[in-house]
């Protein structure tokens, strides 16, 4: 009983510290489990966060591509608008110019001059559209031509309606058109357009009734006060104005098909950018709930932190636990050193101590019979001892075999941790190797955005007027873009698109370069045309097209924009100032013949005032004032005449005057005839050349309006390439930041697990020094609780011994009362026999303690009675008392 008592106690305490044990080793595994799971749950928080992340790339390069897509259609549509406004430009200026050359052909030199002068200061803006409008309404008024008025009014619109019967409907010329309302580029030029043709019409329908007065008109009435000269035209088609109405109207209603057509592609706009709007708040969505998912991360991590926290309060308590078991321990100890008193008197109980050393060391060589079999060939004996210190040999030798192999398992185990530990330095050396190469790359990424930068730079020249709109859209992008967080592969993806939008750039690049090559040989042509002597200064352009370099391309490109530009430039230059030339040149004619067709009334006023003197009054008389009045006429006209004086026939002297007189200006008309036709001529010539240069300036505007569009193209891919390198940057930065962070939080998270992994190397050589005391201390409470259960069992039979013996005493007790009964009796009986006996037969001497022990007295009889028999079993316990 005693036994199991003391084995029940030792198993129960060893199985205490195993289950401790067990359990330190459980929250240990557990608390791995929880950091492993919870940085499994981190891991997974990065990947949806990247994959959501690059969901907000990819839905941005799609917005990108849809406004790409979005301007490339309104360009295209703008082109083509352009084209076609070019093309009805041009077959416009075809019929007006194929008209005009008709009308210069079949009218004369004068009145043709002074309609172009009228409608030129109408189309520089000299004359507005309004007093055209009055010039035409004076003529209509006056030759009563209604029709062309309904035609006007027919070309207007509902708006321009009003407009055009104001106009039309004036009949005070003194109105000027600065009253009316003002009209659009547009309608303007259709307007003078019409009025030009009006104009035509009208002055066709007052040459051919002139035409048919020309007859009756006087022998002088070329010196009349008449504005034009006489002219004889040709008879021009009457339904040429109404064919031109036809095609206005036409022309109309294909550029009101065509406003139709933009309104309709305006609206496809308007509705592509609802789309792209819902998209936008669709990622901003999607945005929201990556950063609350992040919050929950976060909260997450902080109750993983709480649960924790929680941990080590319960490992406190453990300890605490722990601390009241030692100080059991040490109670147990101290009842333990009380026991020992009695080890002296307790040797008999070796054997069973012994067999219970025995039994318990097998029980633990069965608990750790899982890492090695240690009961096969039963306890290890020395030659030394022999006994119970061979058993405690034993035992201690199969104690110290069973703590080796638990400390071989434990340092296996360390060994284990060591090299996950190794594993894990490992994988964060290959990490930051990986992290740095990622920088080295993004440096490289960033230098060769400053070198793209560098590049751009210089066509940032021709873009200043739009910093301020550039401002503002790289102020909306960094704040849109400064919300969204890019991964290394994210920045990735944008090189190789970026690389791909390159490389698909490269060939219209090229084109690019190629048609500025031959933009530059053309003005080059021109500008040998226009200044001969310089075009030997002009050097050809020497920048080729390279298949490869990008950056040589672009540069090139530029170089020759600028060339063409500055030649451009020079070429505008030299024409204006060739235009100016043969405008005063023509002037300078005008101007000679306006004071030819003077001089040409002055002599006819002359002729005419000398005539009807001559006829009206007396020759006598009025033949001096005659003369003077020539002579002063010819003076002024720059011809040195005098009159003859003399003594001669005054009739003769005034008959060879007058002949004189009529032969110089005879000779004076058909000078000045000469020089009108020689004037006429060189008129022809410099119009020949001004249409000529007129050609050349227009050949120039179209090349300088394809080089606007090309600028403009520069400017646009210019600001496309500043917002990729603005979005590159902000790339680079988010992820140069991201980066960061998570360097910062891998160091962070490398800390918190090298501090764990010391905070746990710490705990377990903690519970290693307390495996080991509470190993001594097992050895040292087995030791205790054996001599506590030898103490405890010679207590329970000395309890027994006594209560035996207080049995016996009882029992002696009675029996000594019966014989000290029966000795009374007995003493009676002898009192009685000594008197009746003889002296002889007496013993020598009698003694009754040795007698009542079952001695026989000196010469007396021996005799087995109950009474010796009771004195043997008494002296059989006599030691026990």
């Amino acid at each position: 009983m005693a036994e199991r008592a003391a084995e029940s106690s030792s198993r129960t305490i060893s199985d205490e510290l195993s289950s401790q044990i067990v359990d330190s080793e459980h929250n240990a595994k557990e608390t791995s489990e929880k950091l492993a799971k919870k940085r499994e749950e981190h891991q997974r928080t990065r990947q949806d966060r990247a994959e959501k992340e690059a969901e907000l790339i990819r839905l941005k390069e799609a917005h990108a591509a849809e406004i790409s897509r979005l301007e490339k259609e309104k360009a295209e549509y703008g082109t083509l608008m352009r084209n076609r406004g070019v093309e009805a430009g041009k077959e416009l200026g075809k019929e007006e110019f194929k008209n005009s050359e008709e009308m210069e052909r079949d009218l004369e030199f004068n009145t043709c001059l002074n309609l172009r002068w009228t409608i030129d200061r109408v189309g520089s803006g000299l004359y507005g559209v309004g007093d055209l409008a009055l010039i035409l309404h004076n003529k209509i008024v006056r030759l009563g031509f209604d029709a062309s008025i309904s035609e006007m009014r027919v070309l207007a619109d509902d708006d321009e309606r009003d407009y055009v019967e104001g106009v039309l409907d004036r009949s005070d010329p003194q109105i000027t058109a600065s009253a009316l309302p003002p009209l659009s580029r547009e309608r303007r030029a259709e307007l003078q357009r019409a009025f030009m043709d009006m104009f035509l019409y009208i002055y066709f329908y007052i040459t051919m009734s002139g035409a048919g007065d020309e007859e009756n008109d006087a022998v002088l009435s070329d010196v009349e006060a008449d504005d034009l000269a006489p002219i004889n035209i040709k008879t021009a088609p009457e339904n040429m104005s109404v064919e031109k109405f036809k095609e206005i109207l036409a022309e109309l209603d294909r550029e009101r098909r065509a406003r139709e057509a933009a309104e309709n592609a305006k609206s496809d706009l308007q509705v592509s950018f609802n789309r792209l709007k819902v998209l936008c708040h669709e990622a901003i969505k999607k945005r929201d709930e990556c950063s609350r998912q992040r919050d929950e991360t976060l909260r997450e991590k902080e109750e993983a932190l709480k649960k924790l926290e929680k941990a080590s309060a319960d490992l406190s308590e453990e300890i605490k636990l722990k601390e009241d078991i030692t100080k059991q321990k040490d109670e147990i100890v101290r009842q333990l050193e009380e026991v020992g008193k009695a080890r002296e008197s307790n040797r008999i109980e070796l054997e069973t101590g012994s067999s219970m050393l025995v039994s318990g060391i097998e029980k633990i060589s069965r608990k750790v019979s899982s890492y090695k079999d240690f009961g096969g060939n039963g306890l290890p004996k020395s030659s030394k001892y022999s006994g119970l210190p061979a058993v405690a040999y034993g035992v201690v030798k199969r104690t110290n075999e069973i703590v080796e192999e638990l400390l071989y398992q434990i340092e296996s185990s360390n060994k284990l941790r060591n090299e996950a530990r190794e594993q894990l330095d490992q994988r964060n050396y290959e990490i930051a190797i990986e992290v740095s190469q990622l920088e080295a790359t993004i440096s490289g990424l960033r230098e060769e955005v400053a070198e793209r930068s560098k590049e751009i730079e210089s066509l940032r020249q021709l873009v200043d007027m739009k910093d301020a709109r550039v401002a503002e859209l790289e102020r909306e992008s960094s704040e849109r873009l400064e919300s969204m967080k890019g991964e290394i592969s994210g920045l990735s993806v944008l090189v190789s698109e970026n690389e791909s939008k390159i490389e698909a750039q490269r060939p219209m690049l090229i084109n690019q370069l190629n048609y500025v090559s031959k933009v530059h040989n053309e003005l080059c042509e021109v500008m040998k045309i226009v200044d001969a002597d310089k075009s030997s200064e002009l050097s050809e352009y020497l920048f080729v097209a390279q298949e490869t370099n990008m950056e040589e391309n672009i540069k090139a490109c530029l170089a020759g924009m600028e060339s063409v530009y500055e030649l451009s430039k020079t070429v505008v230059e030299k024409t204006r100032k060739v235009v100016e030339e043969r405008g005063r040149e023509v002037k300078s004619l005008n101007e000679t013949v306006s004071r030819l067709v003077k001089e040409k009334e002055k002599i006819g006023s002359l002729l005419r005032s000398t005539l009807s003197q001559r006829m009206s009054v007396d020759l006598s008389s009025k033949t001096n004032q005659l003369f003077k009045v020539a002579e002063n006429g010819l003076k002024e006209t720059g011809i040195g005449f005098q009159a003859f004086k003399g003594e001669v026939d005054p009739d003769e002297t005034e008959q060879s005057e007058v002949y004189a007189l009529a032969s110089a200006l005879e000779n004076i008309i058909k000078q000045s005839q000469l020089e009108i036709i020689e004037l006429q001529h060189s008129v022809e010539e410099i119009r020949a050349e001004l249409n000529l240069y007129k050609e050349l300036a227009d050949a120039q505007a179209k090349e300088l309006s394809q080089c606007k569009l090309q600028v403009e193209e520069l400017e646009e891919k210019e600001r496309v390439a500043n917002e990729n390198v603005e979005g590159l940057m902000m790339d680079v930065t988010s992820a140069e930041e991201e980066i960061m962070r998570w360097k910062v939080a891998a160091q962070q998270e490398a800390d918190a697990g090298k501090a764990v992994e010391q905070e746990f190397v710490a705990q377990l050589a903690a519970a290693r020094q307390e495996l080991e005391e509470a190993r001594q201390a097992v050895i040292e409470t087995e030791k205790k609780l054996r001599f506590k259960e030898e103490t405890a069992l010679a207590a329970m039979a000395a309890r027994d011994a006594a209560e035996k013996s207080l049995r016996l005493a009882d029992m002696r007790a009675a029996r000594l009362r019966d014989r000290v009964e029966e000795l009374t009796r007995q003493l009676d009986e002898l009192d009685t026999r000594e008197a009746t006996a003889s002296g002889l037969s007496r013993p020598r001497y009698i003694c009754w303690p040795w007698q009542w022990l079952g001695l026989n007295y000196v010469g007396g009889p021996r005799s087995e009675t109950p009474l010796q028999a009771a004195a043997n079993e008494m002296e059989l316990s006599e030691p026990l008392i």
